[in-house]
């Protein structure tokens, strides 16, 4: 880069200037490796360049170079250790004297850290009395006395940094009343990123008493988590978790596990429950029937509204139809020219022919974390995966442990415990519907 050629002073000057116009992962950790110990002074409110950033761009910024800090003050150079420690303490000593708002934007960066260990080697760079601001800061914000539902939710970030009875309390309250799944899912994960042990045995104790559609997302948080995965399999094993209460999306999570222990013990739990190639075969045979019987007559008005429904129940979390759903899966286009029975089988026995390109790949994250999704985009630097719901991630590549794709759809196998012989014949019609008069099933 041109700027390890001029001065220092001016190098840093140089690179200030270049924020605005780099959005991009690649271009901000090529600069922030250019700053290096003074990467600090990238986003320092007191210089003029700083001053001029928008606060969209503050946070892309500060959600880039936290995960570099905390890498830099976990290295063995003392020296250089030292000087970003002592500089990042005045930086955000000067930073939260301004306005209680400026806890908001460091609260909202900190909160895509992996984990409470990783916040912690940054937060030990404060002084004391900042510290005493931001857990006051904290308090009054998760106080939820006259707090709207869509408020909750926006401030449930803050409960990473909260102590265990005020994340306790919020969690309790979340679970026992009628929040929205996105509420309960961001109380849940910022719980579980300041602490899985207790967070995951709070809701195992409560699983049997939530909703279908809160039970799978919850299974789904607790497998991609490196600590609570392993109470889920003991819950499973001694029976506080049923079988039957576990998704064909959440088994096949658990089957492509990257670590050969756990995958051994779930793979244990469902072997008597998942189907040979025989029985596939079967179970085919005998919806092909149904399939027949219903599509020899046109569908009516009540049948496509419940085939929407299924769709939008099923299908919808990888699959973009019209407005409806997300682009993760395979493109669903001219489907009218597919006949029943190969829509039939495509959806029962999804990995009979697996396209590459969505090819589901589990990521081993350094922190512990498991990622499973669809890769995206990769280059050298990072990779882009994209989960199911529509969330997109990016994991640099140094971040990166393992990755594996097992020659599996992320589409799961066993749709037929959701979906009964009619439900699908009618879900077939709709979509083959839906390609030939797309107005006219949207607006039924």
């Amino acid at each position: 880069m041109a700027a390890d050629a001029l001065p220092h002073e001016q190098s840093i000057s140089l690179l200030q200037r270049l924020i605005p116009q780099a959005m991009d992962s690649t271009t901000r950790s090529v600069i922030i490796a250019a700053a290096g110990a003074e990467s600090w002074r990238l986003i320092d409110s007191r210089s003029s360049a700083a001053q001029s950033l928008d606060a969209k761009t503050e946070k892309i910024w500060l959600a880039s170079l936290l995960p570099y800090w905390c890498q830099q003050l976990n290295s063995e150079n003392s020296k250089a250790n030292d000087d970003l420690r002592r500089n990042l303490q005045q930086h955000v000593h000067h930073d939260l004297a301004k306005s209680s708002a400026r806890a908001q934007v460091w609260a909202d960066a900190i909160a895509k850290l992996p984990s409470q260990a990783i916040a912690n080697r940054f937060f030990e760079c404060w002084l004391p009395e900042d510290r005493s601001v931001w857990q006051e800061t904290i308090s009054k914000a998760i106080d939820q006395t006259g707090m709207e539902p869509a408020e909750q939710e926006s401030r449930a970030t803050w409960l990473r940094f909260a102590n265990s009875k005020q994340r306790h309390d919020w969690l309790d309250r979340v679970l026992a009343t009628s929040a929205s799944g996105t509420n309960q899912m961001a109380t849940i994960e910022a719980c579980l990123w300041a602490d899985a042990k207790a967070t995951t045995s709070a809701l195992l104790d409560r699983f049997s008493g939530m909703t279908p559609r809160l039970q799978e997302p919850v299974l789904l948080a607790l497998v991609s988590h490196p600590v609570a995965v392993i109470d889920l399999v003991d819950a499973i094993e001694s029976k506080r978790v049923s079988i039957p209460q576990i998704t064909a999306t959440v088994r096949q999570r658990m089957s492509s596990h990257p670590k050969t222990e756990i995958r051994k013990r779930f793979a244990k739990l469902f072997e008597s429950t998942e189907p040979t190639d025989l029985q596939l075969k079967e179970v085919i045979e005998s919806y092909r029937v149904v399939l027949q019987r219903t599509s020899e007559k046109l569908p009516d008005t009540t049948s496509l509204e419940r085939g929407k429904a299924s769709f939008q129940k099923n299908c919808a979390t990888c699959h973009r139809i019209g407005q409806d759903g997300q682009d993760v899966g395979p493109p669903l286009k001219s489907l009218h020219e597919k006949s029943p029975e190969q829509l039939l089988i495509s959806i029962l026995d999804p990995n009979r022919e697996v396209d590459p390109r969505f090819q589901a790949y589990s990521v081993l994250v350094d922190d512990g974390r498991v990622l499973t999704g669809v890769i995206r985009e990769e280059s050298a630097n990072q990779i882009v995966l994209a989960e199911s719901g529509g969330k997109l991630t990016t994991i640099a590549r140094a971040e990166v442990e393992q990755v594996k794709g097992n020659g599996y759809s992320l589409m799961p196998q066993g749709l037929q415990q959701q979906l009964t012989p009619d439900a699908l014949a009618e879900l077939i019609a709709w979509l083959r519907n839906v390609q030939t008069h797309p107005m006219d099933a949207f607006q039924r």
